[in-house]
């Protein structure tokens, strides 16, 4: 015991020294010669750590690796696992960074760190592409912590990861889950309901999709919004727009003269009601969506006056009756012109302010090039991408918790 103890006094020497890949052969040369020696648990946790310290990844696996299997209940255990996680995560190498928080988790479940080592696996997993194994951790950390502070964020990666694995079924329950569950202490349910409508369309539940949207503009103003979910209620509102907008968009000025009054009229009311609308949504001053419905707004102005530029002639006007009828249509055309062009102006203004530059931006340039040539000249976007966006939320947890 004597000589042990010598043998063992000298790998912390070099320890010392910060001699780690001395040391770490010691402490081997230790466990190989007296396997069932009072130091043997210590001597491999040691070499293991030391060749952790020395960089020597595939040491610290072999040493690792033999310990777990000799002194699976030694209380060293989860430190090793967690010093493990650590040195990987690291070193960027994250299947083992993944794989040791899984085995501490399992190892120690009651342990303080081990909700933290859970929800870290799932999401280093679900960024390595590895949705079940991903899936399988969210379910357990949820089963097992149920009274844990990311309880909120492990339900709702598991929608985001049914999403990109297209089971939209399973998405649709779980935000409806997470909304029926937390809708009344957190924002982040009105994403929970947009993602539901998104998921209901690509299922053709058209229905429900628009119910779900219904519920995200209510439950934005119940729960008090933040950032990202004035971002989603916003997007809702434009989505429940859209059948108005596309029925003011075919409201055609065509002849008999009593069908061209009418839908005269019909085109004129309904814009007053998708400029209030539209209004609303750019008074919510989310960046993106703003952009998207003062650009909308300016094309609702185009179209009627381009539909009053080009409105038929009764066919029983004298030639001056004719040009009387022109002047007064041209008359009406053109306040409603200018008002597309401020719109299409305000876009971009506001995309230059806010640096948010997206697909609307490009395309409200587009039709100002069209009005205003010499002030907003013809440009190539072909390399311009959209630079706003809005993440996940999981994602803020891309590198794990330390």
């Amino acid at each position: 015991e004597l000589i042990q103890g010598a043998i063992f006094q000298q790998g912390k020497e070099k320890e010392e020294k910060n001699e780690f890949v001395p040391a770490a052969q010691i402490f081997e040369s230790l466990v190989a010669r007296y396997p069932s020696s009072k130091y043997a648990d210590k001597a491999l946790f040691n070499a293991a750590i030391d060749y952790i310290k020395a960089d020597r990844a595939d040491k610290a696996i072999q040493v690792s690796s033999q310990f777990l299997q000799k002194y699976p209940n030694s209380d060293l255990a989860p430190q090793m696992l967690i010093a493990l996680a650590t040195y990987f995560d690291e070193k960027l190498d994250y299947p083992n960074t993944a794989r040791y928080y899984e085995l501490y988790a399992s190892k120690d479940p009651k342990s303080a760190s081990a909700p933290d080592a859970l929800f870290n696996a799932a999401v280093f997993r679900e960024q390595l592409g590895q949705y079940n194994q991903a899936i399988a951790n969210y379910q357990s950390h949820e089963k097992a912590y149920p009274t844990s502070e990311d309880r909120m964020t492990v339900v709702f990666s598991q929608g985001l990861i049914y999403e990109k694995q297209k089971k939209y079924a399973d998405a649709i329950q779980t935000f409806d889950r997470f909304a029926k569950t937390y809708g009344k202490r957190s924002p982040k349910s009105v994403e929970a309901y947009y993602r539901m409508a998104q998921n209901q369309e690509k299922l053709n539940q058209l229905t429900n999709a628009k119910t779900s949207y219904q519920k995200t503009v209510e439950m934005n103003k119940r729960v008090g919004s933040n950032d990202q979910a004035n971002h989603y209620a916003s997007k809702a509102m434009m989505v429940l727009l859209e059948k108005d907008f596309r029925d003011y968009m075919n409201i055609k000025l065509v002849m008999p003269q009593n069908v061209l009054e009418r839908n005269i009229k019909r085109k004129f009311d309904l814009l007053k009601v998708l400029k209030k609308e539209y209004l609303k949504i750019i008074k919510m001053n989310d960046p993106e969506v703003g952009i998207e419905a003062l650009y909308k707004l300016g094309l609702c102005y185009q179209d009627f006056s381009n539909a009053l530029f080009s409105a038929p002639m009764p066919s029983n006007l004298s030639p001056e009756e004719v040009q009387l009828y022109q002047t007064e249509l041209q008359n009406q055309a053109l306040p409603i012109e200018e008002q597309a062009i401020e719109s299409f102006e305000s876009a971009l203004a506001k995309s230059f302010e806010l640096r948010v530059y997206t697909d609307t931006s490009r395309d409200a340039y587009k039709q100002l090039s069209q009005y205003k040539p010499k002030e907003y000249p013809p440009v190539r976007f072909e390399l311009i991408e959209d630079t706003y966006v809005v993440e996940p939320w999981s994602s803020q947890y891309a590198g794990g918790k330390k």
